[in-house]
């Protein structure tokens, strides 16, 4: 894009849809609320829209990423051209102004009865469209206590280890994808740039790595709520799992310059590889937020 350091921004059409967004969406029973405690949290349905509001849905897209395009430009030529730094706040203010960059919010027929929503994301992972919408003042629904407490060990060959004696195998999805994912990853490899066959290709191999990804965070929320529904208190080690994936450090020959001695990078990135696959991260990041939700 131009260089837009004076603070011209694009123009935006307001994206109206004339129909109501289909919407899958589970049902609520508000009796399950049995505290009155009050949180924020965010509910994410699947959208299917039709073919005319696909079409709106892709031009919205279009217009975000232009207005993101010209706000990196302006933050990058203010500091190349005039050295001035631009922050976040200074261009909210300045879209503030503009209210034909405010599209309508998209109409749905399903009504939420949890919280009061407050915002509103659209997403496209491939073919499919997704909503989130985060919500404030959301009733919690305790559980009944169960007098039981553990503690719990994370592994790679088996993804938890309880202080009951329960050990739990990981679903190692990226392992047994890894043969499939490769012969996309070649197969794409062989397209032609541009080509229409390549672009499908590229949504084949975007498949498959969403994929695994889903089945990540199914197994993630599915051993979340085991834990959080047996267990009144749950301890998990302190683990810097950021550290222990990173490479390791090279170790120069002092006897020959240039060279370097084995320090067991190829071992460590099995591991590393091993760690990703068992999704650390997710389940811990799983079990706090359905804790919290209770």
């Amino acid at each position: 894009p131009e260089h837009r350091s004076s603070g011209q921004w694009p123009s935006f059409v307001p994206l109206r849809l004339s129909m109501p967004l289909r919407v899958t969406a589970q049902p609520y029973d508000p009796s399950m609320a049995r505290e009155t405690i009050k949180r924020c949290r965010t509910f994410r349905y699947r959208l299917h829209p039709t073919v005319r509001q696909t079409h709106a849905l892709i031009r919205q897209l279009n217009y975000q990423r232009e207005l993101y395009n010209a706000a990196l430009d302006e933050r990058v030529g203010a500091w190349k051209w005039e050295r001035r730094s631009v922050s976040y706040v200074d261009q909210c203010r300045a879209l503030t102004g503009l209210s034909d960059l405010r599209p309508e919010v998209l109409t749905s027929g399903t009504v939420l009865r949890r919280g009061t929503p407050k915002a509103i994301t659209v997403k496209r992972e491939g073919t499919k469209w997704w909503v989130s919408v985060r919500c404030v003042d959301v009733p919690a629904m305790p559980l009944a206590p169960t007098g039981r407490e553990v503690g719990i060990d994370l592994g790679v060959a088996n993804l938890v280890a309880t202080s009951d004696g329960e050990r739990i195998v990981g679903g190692h999805f990226g392992s047994r994808a890894r043969d499939q994912l490769a012969q996309a990853q070649r197969k794409l490899s062989t397209k032609q740039r541009g080509s229409n066959r390549r672009r499908r290709q590229v949504e084949e191999v975007a498949r498959l790595h969403r994929r695994v990804a889903n089945q990540r965070s199914n197994a993630a929320h599915q051993l979340s709520r085991q834990l959080v529904n047996d267990y009144d208190l749950i301890v998990v080690e302190d683990l810097a799992i950021v550290n222990m994936v990173r490479a390791p450090r090279s170790k120069p020959d002092p006897d020959r310059p240039g060279a370097f001695l084995p320090n067991g990078a190829a071992s460590k990135a099995g591991l590393n590889r091993s760690i990703h696959d068992a999704g650390w991260g997710a389940n811990s990041r799983g079990r706090r937020n359905t804790a919290l939700l209770n």
